[in-house]
């Protein structure tokens, strides 16, 4: 006997038979309505609803007879039971069969169409059935012998011709297994762009299907990107992203996928192209075709950047790469830092390339003298005005630091205005006629060695006095009184010296200025208490003001170092003096001077004292007082400087 060829009975249907039998509806007719059907489910449940289905057709409720030869599903089943199935016959039949039989097919139908149709056939019979864009794929998966031998090209028509909304009905993982089994890695391609998905979709799909470190590269997805609007680009750019980009790229085409992702974020791209692998060449070409200046100043505050660049250049490129970023010097200084690159080179490369183009800038740059020295002189001799511009930005300041290092400090002081500083040193000695009139004077001599320094800077004269300040020992009474003493003498100092004088040439007037400090300095003075004779007190010995024990006093001793501070910058005293050392001092015949009194001894030796000056009986700080200065100043003043005169 021949084998037979009607498609083996499901589990599920051979269960239902056996549910019938059971049931009673043993020997049912051919056809069976919905009401016998539910009484059957009711009494004998779904499985003998399922057997019975296998063995009869269902009757439309209200059953109505089918016209005169229409063709029904009792056609269709009697051709897929026959010994032989025709395709062709099944085929012509589905396409006969009315709407509502069309939808029972769709219902229920795969399974049998499937075991008795081909590909070719079945992609006819859901065209006749009117069958949804999903549905046709799933019954000609189940028509095929396996998924991965359809071609895209056998179904593109039906992808092609769907209304979207059907297509959309495809965007889950049931169908990306679908398409990545019937799809080549060419042919995904077309699938994601006829079905036209969001990006990210497509690309998922694309990646399910072909491997994107072997198979895929910029070239075949770039008509995707291009294609693509701003919000979906901005789904496949997220850093979630950046390693499927990194495996699809190369350093060059990452180079090329950022502008498509990020068109006006210069720091993403350099982030991008740095975790794919980039170069010099390539990051200067990014920023070159950036023409937003604020893209580039963005990247000084990126750390990850600024680190890229380091890794990536050396001292050359660096400084070009800050030059094409543009920005402050402060800004580009930091990177230039960061690679390790000498400033000098980088602000050559500045005035190189026109970037740096004030005069006075270029000069100092091109002029850099090789020592701290030579470079100190060539500062403190600029003119103001171009000193000035040296100093509207840190440029010259950061140069000089970075190439003179523990050198730099004289160098700084001139940039910032200073055109000479020391420390000077006088030795005074005096002879002075001491005693009562009443008898011949005695010659006494006076003298020591005093310290100080002096500070010209282009707006100033600047006079510091140290002073070292320690109670006699033994003497509680001077430690006592001594703080209270260092503020009445600060200010009694202050007041008689500051800024008394000025100096003055064609060029400026500058003030003279004393910084006298109490607190610790190189010349050392004794402070006492009690009473005081003279010369007891003197530059190395002075008195403190007591109110209580000394009330007679206390106004001259708080006076008293105003006068000893002139002996400190070199003055002698104008009291108790002959005449030759009167006018050696003051300049002034002291037989005609007004402010000159004599007094003669009972030896006819005349002796005289200034009422007037300071340095004398008096407190005027006199123009003569501050000559020590003024011939300092004179002798380290700027090489075509005027000297300077003394004016009030």
């Amino acid at each position: 006997m021949a084998p037979s060829k009607k498609k083996p009975v499901s589990s599920e249907a051979s269960a239902g038979a056996r549910a019938v039998e059971q049931s009673g509806f043993e020997g049912a007719p051919e056809f069976v309505s919905r009401t016998s059907l539910t009484q059957l489910q009711r009494h004998a449940g779904n499985q003998a609803v399922v057997g019975l289905v296998a063995r009869t057709t269902i009757q439309r409720a209200p059953p109505t007879a089918a016209p005169s030869g229409a063709t029904t599903i009792a056609d269709l089943d009697k051709e897929l039971d026959a010994f032989i199935t025709s395709k062709d016959k099944v085929v012509e039949i589905i396409g006969k069969l009315s709407a509502p039989d069309k939808q029972t097919l769709l219902a229920g139908y795969k399974g049998n169409l499937a075991h008795a149709l081909d590909f070719a056939h079945m992609k006819q019979a859901t065209a006749s059935l009117g069958a949804s864009l999903p549905v046709r794929l799933d019954w000609l998966q189940a028509a095929a012998f396996i998924t991965s031998g359809i071609s895209y090209n056998e179904i593109r028509d039906l992808v092609t011709a769907a209304p979207q909304g059907e297509r959309d009905m495809l965007k889950n993982e049931r169908f990306k297994s679908f398409f990545t089994s019937v799809c080549t890695n060419a042919t995904i391609f077309t699938a994601v762009d006829d079905l036209h998905f969001d990006l990210e979709t497509k690309i998922n799909w694309i990646r399910a299907e072909a491997s994107a470190l072997a198979s895929l590269d910029l070239n075949k997805m770039k008509p995707l990107l291009t294609a693509a609007s701003p919000a979906d680009l901005a789904t496949v750019s997220s850093d979630a992203w950046l390693g499927f980009w990194t495996d699809v790229c190369t350093n060059a085409t990452m180079a090329q996928l950022v502008d498509i992702l990020f068109p006006n974020d210069l720091t993403k791209k350099l982030k991008w192209m740095a975790a794919e692998g980039t170069n010099v060449q390539l990051i200067r070409a990014k920023i070159a075709a950036t023409t937003d200046p604020s893209q580039k100043l963005a990247l000084y505050a990126n750390a990850d950047i600024r680190k890229l660049m380091v890794s990536e250049c050396n001292d050359g490129e660096m400084i070009q790469v800050v030059i094409d970023l543009g920005g402050t010097w402060v800004q580009q200084k930091e990177w230039v830092l960061a690679e390790g690159a000498p400033l000098k080179k980088f602000a050559t490369a500045l005035v190189a390339q026109g970037k740096v183009t004030d005069a006075p800038k270029v000069a100092f740059v091109r002029g850099l003298a090789g020592s701290a020295t030579a470079e100190r002189e060539y500062l403190r001799n600029l003119n103001d005005a171009d000193l000035a511009a040296l100093r509207t930005d840190s440029m010259a300041a950061d140069v000089i630091r970075d190439e003179y290092g523990s050198k730099c400090e004289p160098v700084i002081a001139a940039l910032n205005g200073q055109i000479a500083s020391g420390d000077k040193k006088v030795s005074t000695n005096e002879k002075m006629l001491a005693g009562p009139t009443s008898a011949p004077f005695v010659e006494r001599e006076f003298g020591g060695d005093h310290r100080f320094h002096i500070t010209y800077d282009r707006d100033k004269v600047t006079v510091a006095v140290g002073i070292t300040l320690t109670p006699a020992s033994g003497d509680a009474r001077a430690a006592s009184l001594l703080p209270s003493a260092i503020s009445t003498w600060s200010g009694n100092i202050n007041a008689a010296w500051d800024n008394a004088y000025k100096l003055t040439n064609p060029t400026r007037t500058v003030p003279v200025r004393f910084s006298v400090n109490l607190n610790g300095g190189s010349n050392a003075v004794t402070v006492h208490s009690g009473a005081w004779v003279w010369p007891a007190l003197n530059s190395s010995n002075w008195f403190v003001p007591d109110t209580v024990q000394q009330p007679g006093q206390a106004a001259a001793v708080a006076q008293a170092p105003v006068h000893e501070v002139g002996h400190l910058i070199g003055n002698l005293d104008e009291y108790n003096m002959d005449a030759s050392h009167y006018v050696a001092i003051t300049g002034k015949t002291a037989a005609t001077d007004p402010q000159a009194v004599p007094q003669t001894d009972t030896a006819g030796k005349t002796r005289y004292t200034n009422t007037v000056s300071l340095m004398g009986s008096g407190t005027t700080v006199e123009p003569w007082h501050i000559k020590n200065i003024l011939d300092w100043v004179n002798q380290n003043r700027q090489t075509t400087e005027q000297p300077f005169t003394i004016t009030k």
